[in-house]
């Protein structure tokens, strides 16, 4: 017979095993506790006080819940076309990093890079830098070689992207969105 610590652990480890996705955000679900000395016998058959869940949002730091920066136009937006939703999922997240990442444009012109990033169930299941130029005017002069900061940059950014839920979520495939920085004036 199982004593009642090691029942709640059984039950404990039952739930867990039966969670599937550790990583999915859900509710917390928090049941009131007995208090001590009202506990019955479980072959009790006297009416007992029903337990009364109460339901608490999803984690803050889920990345569903997170809210947008000022600025950062709505990835959930109706109508968009895929690339714009991803490219607002990218462009939220390097916002919200910003303290963890950050990235300053090492050259005078405006910077321009592109993400390669594949899309599978509504994840971000591969990130790399593609390309990288200095804007002129309205073309782009391949830089040949990505700056370093700008690798350690997208390198820092890589978990964090293949971490994010898109919901909703684009078409699966390849996605190309593309970012600039504006450059900084000689001297500074």
């Amino acid at each position: 017979m199982l004593t009642r610590p090691s029942l709640s652990t059984a039950i404990l480890l039952l739930v867990l095993v039966a969670c599937g996705d550790s990583n999915a955000p859900r509710p917390a679900t928090v049941f009131a506790t007995p208090t001590p000395g009202t506990a019955r016998p479980l072959a009790s058959r006297q009416p007992s006080t029903p337990v009364t869940p109460v339901t608490l949002p999803p984690s803050a730091s889920a990345p569903s819940a997170r809210a947008l920066p000022p600025g950062v136009p709505n990835p959930a937006e109706e109508n968009i076309s895929g690339l714009a939703r991803v490219a607002r999922y990218v462009f939220r997240e390097m916002r919200l990093a910003e303290e963890a990442c950050p990235f300053t444009n090492p050259l005078h012109d405006p910077l321009s890079f592109v993400f390669h990033i594949e899309v599978q169930g509504g994840r971000m299941t591969e990130v790399h830098l593609s390309t990288a130029g200095r804007r002129v005017g309205q073309e782009i002069e391949s830089l040949g070689v990505a700056p370093p900061e700008l690798v350690a940059y997208a390198a820092c950014l890589k978990p964090r992207l293949a971490a994010v839920e898109m919901d909703p979520a684009p078409p699966d495939g390849p996605y190309q969105p593309e970012y600039s920085y504006p450059g900084h004036e000689a001297g500074r």
